[in-house]
C-alpha cells in the first residue's frame, strides 16, 4: 500500500527489485500520513520475502517478510524484526542470498544448539533526540554520544588499518560479514567524480567523497577527521567549525600518503576503519545509493546509503555549501 501511495505521488514504479524504502520515499509517505491523517508517525509494515538473511517471511502471505519500520517526519526511528532462529532455515537463507556461512561462523554458532523463538527491534535514540530538538549536532543533548571514540567504532574494528590493500580488504570484510549487499568495481584511475561515474556506470549525483582535514589549531599534533557528502559539493568550514569546535583545514596529499597509506582521491568513506572521527552531511542519504573509492583509485564499492551510514555510524550534519 505504501508503495502504491509513493507510486501515485511521485511517479516512481512500485514494482521495484529493491527490498526497502529509500530516503525519499519516507519523507514522501511521511508527508502523506500528515495530510491524511495529521500525524507526524506512521508505521511501516511487511516488507518484502526474503529482506534479509535473518528474517522470517510472513507464513500467511508468501510475498511478504516480518519486518516493520516506524517512521516520523520522514526519518526511520526504528526498525523490526521476528527474527529466524532455525539453523537449517538460516543456512538456508544465507545460500540463497549467496552469502558464505563461514563468514558468519561468530552468528551461526549458537543456534546449531536450538535457541527459543524471537523478535523485536532497534531504534536510534540519538537520531530521535536530534530530530524531536531540531538540533544541528548531537553534542547539544547527549554529553557522551556513540561515536568512533566510544562505542560505535568497535563494531567495525579495535583499531585503524593502514595502506590501500589492507584498507580494501577490511571494508570488504566487514560488509560481507554484516550480510550487507554492494557492488564491486575495478576500473582505471578516476579524477573527477564525472570520471568515476563513467567507469563504475553509476549516477555522478550517487557519488560520495571522503576529505580528510585537520585541525589547524592544534600545534605538533594535528587531529585528523573525516568528512563526507556529495561528490559535487563543496565543504563549507565556517559550518563544519561550529558543529566541531574546531578551526581545519585539507590534509596534504603527502600527510594522508604517510599516515593512512592513501592516495587522494581514493580515500573511503570509512573514517571509522582509519581511526577518525567522520561527519556525513545529511545530503548523502539523499540518494538510495552512494558510490565511492575503496581505498584505491583504482576499486570501488556501491551500496545503499542508509546502509553505508549504519556501517560507519559517523555525525550526520548539515556541512555543505
Amino acid at each position: 500500500e505504501a508503495l502504491k501511495i509513493i507510486e501515485k505521488r511521485l511517479k516512481k514504479s512500485a514494482k521495484r527489485d529493491e527490498l526497502d524504502v529509500d530516503p525519499e520515499d519516507e519523507r514522501e509517505i511521511a508527508k502523506w500520513a500528515m495530510e491524511k491523517y495529521g500525524s507526524e508517525v506512521l508505521w511501516l509494515l511487511n516488507f518484502k520475502n526474503d529482506k534479509n538473511f535473518y528474517t522470517w517471511n510472513n507464513p500467511e502471505d508468501k510475498d511478504e517478510s516480518l519486518s516493520y519500520d516506524l517512521v516520523c517526519r520522514g526519518l526511520e526511528w526504528l526498525s523490526g524484526t521476528h527474527r529466524i532462529h532455525k539453523y537449517d532455515i538460516l543456512l538456508e537463507r544465507f545460500l540463497k542470498q549467496g552469502l558464505k556461512p563461514q563468514n558468519y561462523e561468530h552468528y551461526l554458532q549458537a543456534f546449531k544448539y536450538g535457541i527459543p523463538s524471537e523478535a523485536g527491534f532497534s531504534f536510534g535514540l540519538e537520531r530521535m533526540t536530534q530530530q524531536i530538538f531540531k538540533l544541528e549536532n548531537i553534542r547539544e543533548a547527549t554529553l557522551f554520544p556513540s561515536d568512533l571514540k566510544r562505542i560505535a567504532g568497535a563494531k567495525i574494528q579495535s583499531g585503524p588499518v593502514k595502506g590501500e590493500d589492507l584498507i580494501v580488504d577490511k571494508i570488504r570484510e566487514v560488509l560481507n560479514n554484516r550480510g550487507i549487499k554492494f557492488d564491486f568495481f575495478e576500473h582505471e584511475a578516476t579524477v573527477t567524480s564525472e570520471d568515476a561515474a563513467r567507469v563504475r556506470g553509476t549516477k555522478p549525483e550517487e557519488g560520495v567523497k571522503a576529505l580528510i582535514l585537520k585541525d589547524k589549531k592544534m600545534n605538533g599534533g594535528d587531529e585528523n577527521i573525516m568528512v563526507c557528502l556529495p561528490g559535487n559539493a563543496r565543504i563549507d568550514m565556517k559550518k563544519l567549525e561550529k558543529i566541531t569546535g574546531g578551526k581545519y583545514s585539507f590534509e596534504t596529499p603527502e600527510e594522508i600518503k604517510e599516515k593512512f597509506g592513501l592516495e587522494v582521491g581514493g580515500v573511503p568513506p570509512f573514517g571509522s576503519i582509519l581511526g577518525l572521527r567522520t561527519y556525513f552531511d545529511k545530503a548523502v542519504l539523499s540518494e538510495k545509493y552512494s558510490s565511492f573509492n575503496c581505498g584505491s583509485k583504482y576499486k570501488s564499492i556501491r551500496m545503499e546509503s542508509k546502509d553505508l551510514v549504519d556501517v560507519v555510524s559517523p555525525e550526520v550534519v548539515e556541512i555543505m555549501q
